[in-house]
């Protein structure tokens, strides 16, 4: 869950600061005057032995601006819906729950942008 964000090696002397994922929804949901808490969705779990759970978190925001977050509770460090080229014990477990590629290409279907 959005873990504390922080600072990451980068290289010789280099530390950069990130925020953690809530904080960078956060910061997106101030820049473009999006009001109120995030409204909180748990999503139903689609495979029987998937231990991971996920929250979709949507920013109330005026149309077209769409924040959404998703928090993959339990998961490891890899990529939802997809198989992984490391075994779960060196990256943590998969989330069945939603398909990351997917969710992103429906976000932006959504949000094509002007010529």
């Amino acid at each position: 869950h959005g873990e504390a964000g922080g600072e990451t090696p980068a290289g010789p002397g280099m530390k950069p600061n990130f925020l953690s994922s809530e904080a960078s929804a956060q910061f997106w949901a101030g820049r473009d005057a999006c009001t109120g808490a995030a409204v909180d969705e748990a999503l139903p779990p689609l495979v029987a032995n998937d231990t991971t759970r996920v929250v979709k978190h949507t920013y109330p925001c005026a149309a077209p601006v769409e924040i959404l977050l998703y928090d993959i509770q339990g998961g490891g460090h890899t990529w939802p819906g997809h198989d992984n080229w490391y075994p779960a014990f060196i990256v943590g477990p998969t989330s069945r729950q939603i398909d990351a590629t997917e969710e992103i290409w429906r976000f932006f279907q959504r949000h094509v942008k002007a010529r």
